[in-house]
């Protein structure tokens, strides 16, 4: 929608070349975001979940801790697996207003989701974030 709202379109094989030659390029990790959720539209004919499953990639699903979350959170990993994705982890970045504690929403995917590692993010400042939690999340995942 925000393309076709600036006149332009996606070119979803361009798209795919581009984020193969950067998984082939000989980096050691090559996060790929998506934009919204597996269901996002992309062009006229393919969504998030069919560029995912075009790269052949396992997918780190990153969600909030907001009201909703376990049924989104669960319907975009049967999605994925359905496309026959590798789920590689969930990511549960806190919300600001989460109506639940961030290990009770980990706990409730967990049991849903055995084997699936899950990690949570606390909601706190930029300004006291250190440089490597980021590949200290990853490195457990």
């Amino acid at each position: 929608m925000a393309a076709a709202r600036e006149g332009r379109t996606i070119d979803f094989d361009a798209l795919v070349r581009f984020c193969r030659d950067a998984i082939h390029g000989g980096e050691e990790i090559v996060l790929i975001e998506g934009s919204g959720g597996v269901m996002v539209p992309l062009t006229e004919r393919h969504t998030v979940l069919d560029w995912i499953a075009a790269l052949g990639i396992p997918a780190l699903v990153v969600v909030g801790s907001y009201l909703g979350t376990l049924s989104h959170s669960l319907t975009a990993v049967q999605a994925l697996r359905a496309r026959h994705i590798c789920v590689a982890g969930i990511v549960i970045s806190e919300s600001e207003e989460s109506p639940v504690p961030l290990a009770e929403t980990a706990a409730s995917l967990a049991r849903f989701l055995p084997g699936v590692a899950i990690r949570t993010v606390p909601r706190r400042p930029w300004a006291d974030a250190r440089t490597d939690d980021l590949c200290d999340l990853l490195g457990g995942v």
